[in-house]
């Protein structure tokens, strides 16, 4: 399995006087079981790049590929399944009465069977400590809560790859720890992650390899060791 970006760039309003280029030919390639992030200050191509990586939408030039499969030849439901997203407003993704609901929307959607979604929605919810607000309603739950549910609502699709962008912008130490940790449990499950971040402490405490853009060019890409040096 891979999750690949070739030459990528991407360009608003092109051809007029409000051209603006967001990303500049980047290549990167993602892999199962690894956490990139992908860091960089504010405008410098990160949310444009997590949105690329299921499909929302198609380059201006160059290619993202699944499984050497260009997305913009491949079925968007596919897409969506196999590489699961997670907005930085999260919440706006939450739009069922109840999080048990919210968990079985995407197996439903994606026509898993019934007995495999209750497998499933048991399995998330015991995985990331559920079990007692399953019948709440999502929206009036704490932002940490809110933020945990949305990822459990897409690891429910069973993805192949994981794209979260500034999965702890808002959150309080205990909540923040609470996503560090369950990104790490996602990635011992063989899940490939993107964690977009502009904290670099975050950043180093759990990724293996680091992507650094600044004004939509990639000036690092590299181990966390190679990274060290040279953010450091």
């Amino acid at each position: 399995m891979s999750l690949e970006i070739k030459n990528l760039t991407v360009i608003y309003n092109e051809g007029m006087e409000d051209e603006v280029v967001a990303l500049k030919g980047i290549s990167v390639v993602f892999s199962p079981g690894e956490i990139t992030a992908v860091v960089g200050e504010m405008g410098s191509g990160k949310s444009t790049l997590a949105d690329h990586l299921n499909g929302l939408l198609t380059p201006t030039k160059g290619s993202v590929l699944l499984d050497g499969q260009d997305m913009a030849q491949a079925r968007k439901k596919e897409i969506t399944r196999r590489v699961g997203y997670i907005m930085q407003q999260s919440e706006k993704q939450i739009f069922c009465q109840t999080v048990k609901e919210e968990i079985a929307f995407a197996p439903k959607n994606f026509g898993f069977s019934e007995d495999k979604t209750e497998r499933i929605i048991s399995e998330v919810t015991s995985e990331l400590g559920l079990e007692e607000i399953l019948q709440s309603d999502p929206l009036k739950l704490s932002f940490g809560q809110r933020r945990i549910v949305t990822i459990a609502s897409v690891l429910a699709q069973e993805p192949d790859f994981l794209v979260l962008d500034e999965p702890t912008a808002g959150l309080d130490d205990f909540a923040t720890k609470a996503v560090l940790k369950l990104v790490w449990h996602l990635k011992e499950k063989n899940i490939g992650i993107v964690f977009i971040t502009h904290n670099f402490d975050y950043a180093f405490a759990i990724a293996d390899k680091f992507l650094v853009l600044k004004n939509g060019l990639a000036v690092f890409y590299g181990t966390k060791e190679e990274a060290k040096k040279y953010l450091y």
